[in-house]
């Protein structure tokens, strides 16, 4: 048995001697678009919002309303600019506002202003095509592969405070909090 385990050892030191300079390939591959059978619920996750207030100011300048989303996972998510939606209309519009290409990174953020400057020139952000109500809606993302429409998240909110923003009280946990200093774009604290 000793034998045996000093005999790995040393295989796995000379594996490692004649390996240690071997340069591997790079690639410019991007990080996939997952099968539409790994899209499932809690894929990615609403995670913050603020629907009232002046606190927050737009690239142009532009007190806006705005939503977090939440990568959970352990890797990189790439939206391909096709598949993915976000909307305040989860219960009859869907396809409100379809995202565009861009990589969520592994646990973290995307900040997409609800402020109705989806097609404003020289926008670096991401805008929606709609504004969030102070009095409630239907939070949603979907994603949508061929005629199947997959519900990864929602989240119905009622009246909101101005300034005051509603997320989870943890990044990726269940239960949601209000909170006075919102956090876009950065872990919920």
């Amino acid at each position: 048995m000793v034998y045996r385990l000093v005999f790995i050892v040393i295989l796995t030191l000379v594996t490692v001697a004649c390996t240690k300079d071997r340069e591997l390939p790079e690639t410019d591959t991007p990080t996939l678009q997952p099968p539409a059978d790994d899209i499932r619920p809690g894929y990615l996750l609403l995670n913050e919002f603020l629907a009232t207030g002046d606190g927050f100011i737009n690239e142009f300048g532009v007190p806006s309303d705005w939503i977090e989303i939440y990568n959970p996972n352990f890797f990189d998510v790439q939206l391909n600019g096709e598949s993915w939606y976000i909307t305040d209309e989860a219960a009859s519009n869907e396809v409100k506002f379809k995202l565009p290409q861009m990589v969520i990174p592994a646990q973290g953020f995307i900040l997409i202003w609800a402020d109705n400057s989806y097609n404003e020139p020289g926008a670096n952000d991401i805008h929606a095509n709609f504004a969030l109500s102070a009095s409630g809606e239907h939070l949603g993302i979907f994603y949508q592969f061929d005629s199947e429409l997959i519900k990864v998240d929602d989240y119905l909110y009622l009246d909101q405070n101005e300034n005051i923003s509603e997320g989870r009280v943890i990044d990726g946990y269940e239960n949601w909090t209000n909170f006075e200093s919102p956090t876009p774009g950065k872990p919920n604290l």
